[in-house]
């Protein structure tokens, strides 16, 4: 256990991170929401919605791209939420128009058309687009011609035009000929990074290779990453050891050992020594990964958050910084993580407020329920008056949208500069910008 038992979930949609804004007091354009649903979205300039139970496509004017015939997916969906993630793929999105699937564009533009029993899905991705049908994946540049002759089961993204793909349940690499490079031989595979090396799995172990196929670390890791590019780190664990390998030659830095401990858990990497939650006779600390204690195992829990250590005592919470001070006493009911930030939603008996990563008082505890919406530079929070509905607020708690509103999920622009508010009211919803304008 990482976190005390007990979260709740507030409010639905999900936390994207963008940039800048102007805060204004609401500007509200009342009259008849028209839509069923809006589909969140977020890194697009378009979204799905569904009016009259078909679904189409509007731009973030509020614009219609498409006429609405197609088939509404949250019937064909058990979780809504999954639609949410799947439908809207950037520029392409997955429809369904009489039972038939088929990937429009984010003009509205058909490209495949709606012959698929199965949904097909498009993904933009840099230099390549991946087009996953019929239980094979295809690669294609940005004029949508086929990239590699043959389907694979699975391709990953590509590092100096060489893939990772998947045939049989084995992976291995192919170049743009198609051309075998190295076998199938590993149940999972990497892309190659920027310094020519790979994960790969072996029999439930890791290692990493090199574009010759050579170990320069044995399968022997229970786990393996490498997401701290800016230290060029490679990160691994074995038995009660964190291994620190380099990511430009494969070598061993050196080694962290948790032997002391009945266990530990790696969870944030982003530090040139990342820190682990450790446990010792149902108690948690923090330690760095070469084995320090940052926290003593004196917690009931612990989470590790961008900005803080949260942690849990006698069923209360507070904050604990990254040197091991303890910031806030442990006077909350609950402390929700942070953006990246640093601002924190907590909550006192049944009211909800913000603070910041010193424990300072940043939006008062009068809400019923709250939760933060943010890009760099740019707070807004979604929240529920006592008494009242949802509605949101900005970070000097003027008023953007009203409290009136049964639901408000969030979402954002292509750029990701720009916010956005879906509203449901009776039953139906509607767009709004950052400024509290109805948009559609």
């Amino acid at each position: 256990m990482t976190r005390c038992q007990g979260y709740r979930k507030l409010l639905k949609g999900r936390e994207f991170m963008t940039g800048k804004t102007k805060t204004k007091m609401t500007e509200l354009i009342f009259g008849n929401f028209k839509y069923d649903d809006i589909m969140p979205f977020c890194g697009t300039n378009y979204t799905v919605a569904i009016l009259n139970g078909k679904a189409g496509l509007i731009d973030l004017n509020g614009t219609s791209l498409t006429e609405f015939i197609y088939d509404d997916l949250r019937e064909y969906c058990d979780d809504e939420d999954e639609c949410n993630i799947w439908l809207i793929m950037g520029k392409y999105c997955t429809m369904r128009l009489n039972d038939k699937w088929g990937v429009l564009d984010d003009k509205g533009n058909v490209v495949y058309d709606f012959i698929y029993d199965n949904e097909i899905e498009m993904l933009d991705h840099e230099e390549y687009i991946y087009v996953y049908a019929n239980g094979k994946t295809r690669v294609m540049d940005k004029d949508l011609k086929p990239i590699l002759k043959n389907d694979y089961d699975l391709i990953d993204k590509a590092c100096d035009d060489l893939f990772s793909v998947k045939i049989n349940n084995k992976y291995g690499y192919v170049d743009k000929d198609d051309k075998i490079i190295i076998d199938f031989i590993y149940d999972e595979a990497s892309p190659f990074n920027e310094y020519d090396l790979a994960n790969v799995k072996v029999n439930d172990k890791w290692g990493i290779i090199n574009k010759a196929g050579a170990f320069v670390q044995e399968c022997i890791y229970d786990d393996i990453n490498d997401w701290d590019e800016d230290e060029k780190i490679i990160h691994a664990c074995k038995d009660k050891q964190i291994f620190h390998i380099d990511k430009t030659n494969g070598e061993i830095k050196y080694v962290g050992n948790f032997d002391k401990f009945d266990s530990f858990h790696h969870a944030l990497w982003n530090h040139s020594v990342p820190f682990v939650i450790i446990e010792k006779q149902g108690k948690y600390g923090v330690a760095d990964g070469l084995g320090n204690v940052v926290v003593k195992t004196f917690y009931d829990c612990m989470e590790i958050n961008a900005n803080r250590f949260i942690y849990g005592l006698d069923d209360k919470y507070g904050l604990i910084d990254f040197n091991g001070r303890l910031v806030t006493l442990a006077e909350y009911d609950w402390i929700k993580s942070s953006s990246q930030d640093g601002y924190f939603i907590a909550n006192k008996g049944d009211k909800w407020g913000v603070i910041d990563i010193d424990g300072e008082k940043i939006i008062d505890f009068i809400y019923k329920n709250m939760d933060i919406f943010s890009i760099p530079g740019k707070y807004f929070f979604i929240a529920e008056k006592f008494g009242k509905k949802y509605g949101v607020i900005s970070m000097e708690q003027e008023v953007v949208l009203d409290f009136i509103y049964d639901e408000v999920y969030e979402a954002c622009s292509q750029d990701l500069k720009s916010l956005f508010f879906i509203a449901e009211l009776d039953g139906k919803q509607a767009l709004f910008n950052e400024d509290g304008v109805r948009i559609a």
